[in-house]
């Protein structure tokens, strides 16, 4: 039709994802052995019975609502592990493991392995009292962590870094530019997520103008994310 598009992965371009990716790349981690990602909101208590979110076959329930981000920024996070080209032998998700119950689509546990990595899910709709939104990466040199507690606004961001050289752990807020992010914000007047979709139709935008388009997500990779996603949903759902 002569337009374009891209996919809604908006968390690739959330600060605290890009400084993950950068802690990464940069291989100060060494080779990455665990992934751990815990996800806790309370939006199962507010949400209206007939809203698609509480239907699967519309697209609700956590695991396509909420796992299918996961899948998509660990690809750009850990591309060595979570990242092929569809054309690729690629299998994925792997000595999969469920631990949570079957019939609740708003909650999934389970842990399994990607490429040589542990990966290691729990996500939930369901928590009265949330921790919000915890990743975890654990390499043979090193670990690190965001925790992004509800409301999820900036002052609810909190970093740890580990250094196993130095045996200690590092200062490393400074490092995402929390004093010129702050400004961003205030400028546009946006909470954090909202910044991270700003910054992906900019992006896009750019890219309509003949730049680069270095993280806009491309098709081949999100076709790549929902069979994750329905690895996951056959054992859950359908054993």
């Amino acid at each position: 039709t002569g337009g374009h598009a891209t996919v809604g992965y908006q968390f690739r371009y959330d600060p605290a994802i890009r400084w993950l990716t950068k802690k990464c790349a940069s291989g100060g981690l060494g080779h990455i052995r665990r992934v751990a990602v815990q996800w806790e909101t309370a939006g199962a208590l507010k949400t209206p019975a007939y809203s698609w979110r509480n239907d699967r076959v519309r697209g609700g329930g956590v695991l396509r609502d909420f796992a299918s981000h996961i899948f998509d920024y660990l690809s750009v996070i850990d591309p060595s592990n979570f990242c092929c080209a569809v054309d690729e032998d690629c299998s994925g998700l792997h000595k999969f493991e469920s631990k949570a119950s079957k019939s609740d689509i708003q909650e999934i546990y389970f842990s399994g392995e990607f490429g040589s990595a542990r990966f290691d899910c729990r996500v939930s709709r369901n928590v009265p009292n949330p921790l919000g939104h915890r990743i975890e990466i654990e390499g043979d040199a090193g670990r690190i962590q965001v925790t992004h507690r509800t409301p999820f606004g900036l002052k609810d961001l909190h970093f740890e870094c580990w250094s196993k050289e130095e045996g200690k752990m590092l200062r490393c807020r400074d490092e995402l530019g929390l004093v010129e992010l702050e400004k961003g914000l205030r400028a546009y007047e946006l909470d954090m997520r909202q910044f991270a979709v700003r910054n992906l139709f900019g992006d896009l935008a750019g890219y309509l103008r003949g730049h680069e388009k270095p993280l806009l997500p491309n098709f081949g990779q999100a076709l790549l994310n929902q069979v994750h996603v329905a690895q996951v949903e056959d054992v859950l759902y359908r054993g």
